[in-house]
Parts: structure tokens; sequence; C-alpha cells
């Protein structure tokens, strides 16, 4: 007789779908089997959301050299300009919004995709203006004077932890999730009174965590001691995103390390010595954290410049 295994995420239906490890936005491969209810809902919901707003840092990664692991159009960007455009991947855009200007000719300029920008001319001809010629131009706008903005939110905590929890199933480690962390990645936590949420932005450096992570890219270190009572991960995202996440208690003694290549997209999956990380305070000084802020933002532009260079690299501010 065949013993079901049960979804690492809700401990509760069998598995029958295979999930990614890291997420196929940032271009993972590995996967874990899970259930479909639980893979289908953390698709279109935290990692659609996710993958959409990552497009700001995916943007920037692109602008350094970096090209996306999928297909992508980047939207909307706001450029210092004040005005919004749309990039395709080789950063040649046009505004998000068609521009058409007329000179005493009757010549028409345009500047927006080629076939929004032909039904416009279509129209205009149909309801009787005088078109004596046109003109249509997909300029290559200066990419490196958008404004990038990323909001480390409840939905990108939630992805920490799926993450946390895939990565030491993958590597044969079922983590005794408690209540309140599961609750959380399903959705129907809320925080009262003085419950500490089970993931924490955690900007603190760890020195031994960036050594194993690949430059610019991701990695996922879960930790169980029986000695400290704590399982825990800690997961980062481009180098510079870091969160810790309290995933319950000890569930034996294992410490793993999970990492994928954003160029390669090579993925490993590792047993390495503990680290004993300790859980970040529930509140760090405002001027404090800007400083570790700008620590991980130096340490990812290093990490990029020694990838393609000084002069590709996107001017942080």
């Amino acid at each position: 007789m065949t013993t079901a295994i049960l979804c690492p995420y809700c401990s509760i239906r069998s598995c029958d779908s295979d999930d990614h490890a890291f997420p196929q936005f940032l271009g993972g491969r590995v996967t874990v089997r899970a259930c479909k209810t639980c893979n289908d809902t953390f698709g279109y919901t935290f990692e659609a959301d996710i993958s959409e707003r990552l497009k700001a840092v995916t943007l920037m990664l692109r602008i350094s050299g970096m090209r996306p692991p999928i297909p992508t159009v980047w939207k909307n960007v706001l450029f210092d300009d004040g005005n919004t455009y749309n990039l395709n991947e080789d950063l040649v855009g046009h505004p998000s919004r068609p521009v058409v200007t007329k000179n005493d000719n009757n010549h028409y300029t345009a500047m927006g995709g080629k076939s929004h920008i032909m039904k416009i001319f279509n129209s205009m001809k149909k309801k009787g203006y005088v078109i004596g010629s046109e003109t249509v131009t997909t300029p290559k706008v200066d990419a490196s004077n958008f404004t990038m903005m990323f909001n480390i939110d409840r939905n990108m905590r939630r992805l920490a932890l799926k993450m946390s929890i895939a990565a030491a199933f993958q590597f044969g480690n079922r983590v005794g999730v408690n209540h309140h962390a599961v609750d959380y990645l399903l959705g129907i936590y809320s925080s009262s009174g003085s419950d500490r949420a089970p993931v924490q932005i955690d900007m603190s450096r760890y020195e031994a965590l960036d050594g194993m992570r690949p430059r610019a890219g991701h990695l996922v270190y879960v930790e169980s001691s029986s000695a400290s009572g704590r399982c825990y991960s800690v997961v980062q995202m481009f180098s510079v995103f870091q969160l810790y996440c309290d995933l319950g208690p000890s569930c034996g003694d294992f410490s793993i390390s999970a990492t994928h290549d954003p160029v390669t997209h090579e993925e490993h999956f590792i047993q390495v010595a503990p680290i004993s990380i300790p859980a970040p305070p529930l509140h760090v000084d405002s001027v404090v954290f800007q400083e570790q802020l700008k620590s991980r933002t130096n340490r990812l532009r290093e990490e990029l410049v020694s990838r393609y260079g000084e002069d590709k690299v996107w001017k942080f501010n």
C-alpha cells in the first residue's frame, strides 16, 4: 500500500503537481511535488503580483547587461522627464500613450507602437482628416534615467516563506512549519496584538551567505537545530532583498543552501555547515536601516560590475 505524500505547504492535500522551488519568473527550473490547489493559488496571487512588480528590478538589471529569463516587455516605465514608456528587451521604447504631432504641410509624425499608430492614422482618415504624409518613429530611449521603486510587502514575504519550504522539501526535509507561518503563507493570517510576523525584512550582512550566493543571484538558507529549538530560513533575491523566516520549532538537525544563478540559471541544493543566525530585531532605527540598505545595494552593484563591467552597470542613486 502506497502512502500519499502530503503537500509541503498546506499539509492537507496530496501532492499532485510540480511546483518550482525558485519561481519561473526568476528562471527557476527545479521542481518539488505539491498539491495543485496551493500551486495554482500561489501562482495567480502573490507570485503573479511579485513577478509584475519585480519588473522595475529586472529592468535595472537589463540596463546593466542581464537579460530576463523569460520574454519581457516593460510597460509604463516612469522616467525622470515625467513620462512613461514601454520598453522591449533591446531597450527600444516608445511612449506608453502614442504622441501625434502635425506641421503646416499636413505631415503627421507619431511616436509609439507602430500597430497602434497605424490604427490611429486609419481612424483619422475615415473621419475625414487630410493627411499629406506620415512618419512613425520608435526611438531608443535613455533607459538609465528611469526611476526604480520596490516595496517589500506581505506578498514578498509570502514568496520568501514558500521558497524556504520548497527548498527544504526538495532536499528531503519536510519542515514542520507552525500554524502561524502556514496561515500567513495561505493568506489567512492577520497580525494582532504583540504577534510577531513569521517573515521580517533583515538587511544585516551575513558574509557566509553572501559567499554561497551567485553574483546578483538568489539564495535560500534553511537551518533546523535541536539545540536552539529553532527552524528558520534566510532568503536573498538579487543580492539586495533579504528576509528572515521563522518556520517554527526544530524538526531535527540540518542546514541547507539552495542557490539560483540569474545568468546561467544553474541551481544547487546542498548541505552546508550551520551558521546559527539570530532572529532580527522587531524594530530597526531608520538611519541604521538606510545604511544597511545602502550596503546591500552597493554589494549588488559590485557584483554586477564584476559580471558586466563598470561602464555598463546602471548608476545606482
